[in-house]
């Protein structure tokens, strides 16, 4: 026997749209996420450059003015990267980017607060939680329906866990 409750889909509005879509309909959202394609394209072109055991240290990368700017997770790859810095200027010329220059910068650990408590968000609602289930089963079968799923769970869960308000 069959539980159909478990498998049925919710019914999704007329006007639910897919996450992509409504950020490329905004102006200012699509050119941030060009932007946004065009940084990690340019991450990618430079991690391809970089030695193996390196690469995955390189953060962020960009190319300004002829000059390539890595961005790695701590200072000792710093002078790695510098070693190597000769060689990636060669392979970036021979792959058509066209720099003369290469900059390492090491990008600032964020750490908490000494004292600081964890901020709690506002009391989970039943609403949010529904349309949060109601927007993952629309997006059913993307990574973003299952982030959407995972939260509702997240909300569901800090419900279960919130104190009865009393008289």
């Amino acid at each position: 026997m069959d539980d159909e409750s478990t498998t049925a889909e919710a019914p999704v509005p007329h006007e639910a749209r897919h996450i992509g879509q409504l950020l490329h309909t905004a102006d200012s959202s699509a050119a941030l996420l060009d932007q946004i394609r065009a940084r990690d394209e340019m991450l990618a072109a430079a991690r391809a450059l970089i030695p193996e055991p390196l690469r995955h240290h390189c953060l962020q990368a960009s190319c300004r003015n002829n000059c390539l700017v890595l961005c790695v997770d701590s200072p000792v790859w710093v002078q790695r990267l510098r070693a190597v810095t000769p060689r990636l200027l060669e392979m970036a010329a021979a792959r058509g980017m066209p720099v003369s220059e290469c900059k390492i910068r090491v990008l600032p650990q964020q750490q908490a607060t000494p004292g600081a408590t964890a901020v709690t968000g506002p009391p989970a609602s039943p609403r949010a939680a529904a349309a949060l289930r109601q927007a993952s089963a629309a997006l059913a079968g993307s990574p973003l329906g299952a982030s959407l799923g995972r939260l509702a769970n997240t909300l569901e869960g800090r419900r279960a866990q919130e104190p009865e308000e009393g008289p």
